[in-house]
């Protein structure tokens, strides 16, 4: 209902992906990104030649995101920082994106999302309410057109991991136990990613948990 087919911004900077990426993502879809005759001959050539930087560059030139149908349900996102576009390059980038057959929504824009979370906080046998929680990401896995498998990610800036202190013990024990109990198996996880850690641990656990996550039969 919040959707527009415009956006004006005097910050594009907080939208993913770019303008020029968004138009060429939806002529593409429209199937007005094609090679020309040229650039086919010299494809086909690389091809068989093994030439993979020839490749790359024609790719680049004819094609518009190369996971494009492995995300952006809209376009163009509307994210909180640019803590939260990094981390959504890293884990799209990665090859088991593609191996796996995942996908990776963003979820962070309160007014465009509807997945969000009621989280309470358990004081005997009473449950206070603590709020709504909307994740910032959704990376999904579907089995015969159907959602199976999902891990509910955030990721936290400096400064505000006190205060989401409470929703995080929720979602890793009370949301988790819950839910996956219900359905009989391991059908959510729950990744928090604060940006205190460096690029490199930040790839390195969530390749790791997808691997242990989506790999496991």
């Amino acid at each position: 209902a919040n959707f527009t087919p415009a956006v004006t911004t005097e910050h594009p900077e907080n939208y993913y992906p770019e303008q020029a990426t968004v138009e060429r993502i939806i002529q593409d879809d429209a199937g007005r990104l094609k090679m020309n005759a040229k650039q086919q001959q010299l494809y086909d050539l690389a091809l068989e030649l093994g030439n993979h930087d020839i490749i790359a560059s024609i790719m680049k030139e004819t094609g518009s995101h190369p996971q494009k149908d492995r995300s952006f349900h809209y376009l163009p996102y509307h994210t909180d920082s640019g803590f939260e576009q990094t981390f959504m390059k890293e884990v799209l980038a990665l090859p088991e994106m593609q191996n796996l057959g995942l996908e990776l929504y963003y979820n962070g824009d309160r007014a465009m999302t509807e997945f969000k979370i009621k989280c309470y906080r358990q004081h005997g046998n009473r449950w206070d309410y603590l709020g709504v929680y909307t994740p910032d990401f959704l990376l999904l896995q579907r089995r015969e057109g159907k959602i199976q498998k999902a891990i509910i990610i955030e990721t936290k800036g400096s400064g505000y991991e006190k205060k989401f202190e409470e929703k995080k013990r929720f979602m890793e024990t009370t949301f988790l136990w819950y839910n996956n109990t219900s359905f009989g198996c391991e059908r959510f996880d729950f990744l928090y990613l604060p940006d205190t850690l460096s690029p490199r641990q930040r790839i390195d656990i969530s390749q790791d948990r997808i691997v242990e996550f989506f790999g496991r039969k």
